[in-house]
């Protein structure tokens, strides 16, 4: 096979990687920013990229990277690595060159202390993955509220002028048998949307007993202001709500206002019974607020966060993507908490690529 897998210079390579990234990619933004924020500044440790190349015109044809992520997994701080931006160039995208790149990966001693590596191929790429020993762990599935029906009637096929007469009556239906409506709060809690987490926040989910019988990313308040308060290409905000009586957390929400909807982006909620309750419904509350088209998030099927959001009238949307795991630790699959049980996750659309 004509081709060789190099482990890139994050420093020397720079210019190289982003030029390949930007002149083979069509998705409507350029690597650069991406880079200095997620490469070069991820709180969680260093990344990890692998070059493609062609042996012929010695020419970059591939890049993969595998990006550092904390996960606790049963209470226990573990370290993950995030297998992202696998691209490999249409013509040579036979099986033998993209198996050698994502193979040479997970076989590096370069990253040996990763407990275990988690991805999310599309479909294209789904078949290496499982090649080289990746495990299916579930689908990653949108989930959406609607407050404004109109495009959805629109979508189906109405014509407009008759979508323009329903929809006010449907949305006011929707609105009726929505059952935060009928939530009275009572003046119990208040809420503040802020642009960063201090370390109150830190305290408050330290505390959290959920985090010692599942797994999910570690998200401290510097993680958190990194990950949603630099993000270079989507505004993002923090819903917080707290008890009137004694300003103690009930959770949070990281959002952000995309394509006309609010999306819910993470979430971090307490242990006392009906705090999820409490913090969707005021969300929802907010939301609507705001004039969008409804709430969205997007989230590992069937996981504990995503059965308990269920209850709150979310319908499915369509495109769910495989989410994969490669286990390095075998100790992560004897322990209580198994990296592979899907029903112990805690995993968002945000946890691609950190």
């Amino acid at each position: 096979m004509n081709y060789s897998v190099i482990k890139a210079n994050l420093k020397q390579d720079k210019e190289v990687i982003i030029k390949f990234w930007n002149e083979n990619h069509n998705q409507g933004r350029v690597l650069d920013p991406k880079f200095s924020w997620i490469y070069e500044g991820n709180p969680d440790g260093e990344t990890h990229v692998w070059m493609l190349i062609h042996r012929d015109d010695q020419e970059i044809i591939g890049l993969a990277a595998v990006f550092s992520k904390k996960v606790l997994v049963g209470g226990v701080v573990c370290k993950a690595g995030i297998s992202g931006d696998f691209f490999v160039r249409k013509e040579h995208r036979s099986l033998g060159p993209a198996l050698m790149l994502i193979e040479t990966i997970v076989k590096s001693e370069e990253i040996a202390d990763i407990d275990f590596l988690y991805g999310f191929p599309n479909d294209a790429a789904r078949l290496i993955f499982r090649r080289v020993g990746y495990k299916k762990l579930g689908l990653l599935v949108g989930r959406v509220r609607i407050f404004q029906s109109k495009k959805y009637l629109l979508n189906k096929g109405l014509p407009e002028f008759l979508a323009g007469m329903i929809s006010p009556l449907t949305d006011s239906l929707i609105r009726i048998m929505s059952p935060e409506t009928w939530d009275f709060d009572f003046f119990r809690h208040y809420s503040e949307i802020v642009d960063e987490l201090g370390s109150d926040y830190d305290e408050f989910r330290r505390g959290l007993n959920i985090y010692k019988s599942v797994s999910v990313p570690n998200k401290s308040s510097k993680y958190m202001n990194w990950k949603y308060g630099l993000d270079p290409y989507q505004r993002n905000k923090f819903f917080c709500l707290y008890k009137r009586e004694d300003n103690s957390w009930v959770g949070c929400i990281a959002f952000s206002i995309t394509d006309g909807f609010a999306e819910i982006r993470d979430l971090v909620v307490s242990d006392e019974y009906s705090a999820l309750d409490d913090l969707v419904y005021r969300f929802l509350e907010y939301s609507r607020k705001l004039d969008v088209l409804g709430v969205r998030y997007v989230l590992l099927e069937k996981s504990r966060m995503e059965k308990d959001l269920s209850r709150f009238d979310f319908f499915p949307q369509k495109n769910p993507r495989d989410i994969v795991v490669l286990v390095r630790n075998k100790d992560l699959l004897t322990n209580e908490v198994s990296i592979l049980d899907r029903n112990k996750w805690i995993l968002f659309n945000t946890d691609q690529d950190t």
